[in-house]
């Protein structure tokens, strides 16, 4: 009789096993399917949502890669008549790194929403450590050939890390590229030259991580002496940032982590 209670306990048992087992490979199942639909809406919400972001100007709505190409044509086109259309500009191209003469158009705009206050749905006017900002941007500034080159290559890094084939959510628009450099400059003007020798030096931690495991490798180790050389003439450039820079207000908010 005993024995007949244990076998029935264990067939129970095991029946329950095989009922937990089915509901845990059926959640399993459905949360699979739950990721893959998620994630297909994600690669749906990249190709059709992100890319044909309308804007609205003068009651008409427009996409931002159009609106991108009419402010092009207004203010890029005249100082940059070849390949002026930045929406559809490949940026990782040298040949098609932002120029001095579009960086300072792009400073115009900026400086002139700075002291007018609110242009469209845009306001500079607040912006933290404006009076810093706004040195450095000045044509008026001393050295304002430098900072205009330094401004021009902070677009550029903020371009390229923009890029990304079928969801551009800013489709390079050179005033919302300009305001993203902003959003960095407002913690320090010297933010890229800093990040230009840190993005080389972290470039040349890798490979030497690489080259220790194939020494013989040719182009490591020609990679490496080319890193080497662009650190030391960053870090000098640097140097005459400070010393060019040593103008400009003292920032009076300092950003910090909370």
């Amino acid at each position: 009789m005993k024995s007949g209670k244990v076998i029935s306990t264990v067939i129970g048992a095991a029946l329950l096993s095989i009922v937990a087992y089915n509901k845990r490979n059926a959640h399993k199942k459905t949360a699979a399917k739950e990721i893959k639909d998620e994630t297909t809406d994600l690669l749906l919400f990249g190709r059709e949502a992100i890319t044909p972001f309308y804007v609205k100007k003068q009651g008409n709505y427009k996409t931002l890669a159009k609106a991108t190409e009419e402010f092009c044509e207004k203010f890029i086109k005249p100082v940059h008549p070849q390949n002026w259309n930045w929406s559809k500009r490949d940026f990782n191209k040298q040949e098609n790194y932002p120029t001095v003469e579009e960086a300072s158009v792009i400073r115009d705009i900026i400086l002139l929403n700075m002291e007018k206050g609110k242009i469209g749905q845009i306001d500079l006017s607040k912006i933290i450590n404006k009076s810093s900002i706004r040195s450095f941007l000045q044509p008026s500034a001393k050295y304002e050939k430098f900072n205009m080159e330094e401004f021009a290559d902070a677009l550029k890094m903020e371009l390229q890390a923009n890029y990304l084939k079928d969801a551009n959510a800013t489709s390079n628009h050179p005033l919302l590229i300009g305001i993203a450099v902003l959003g960095h400059m407002r913690e320090s003007t010297s933010f890229y030259s800093r990040l230009r020798i840190l993005n080389w030096e972290a470039q040349l931690y890798e490979l030497e991580k690489k080259y220790t495991h194939d020494t013989e490798n040719v182009e490591y180790k020609e990679s490496m002496k080319t890193l080497k050389k662009r650190i030391t003439k960053a870090k000098s450039d640097f140097k005459k940032f400070l010393e060019v820079n040593s103008e400009p207000p003292v920032n009076k908010s300092i950003a910090k982590d909370k």
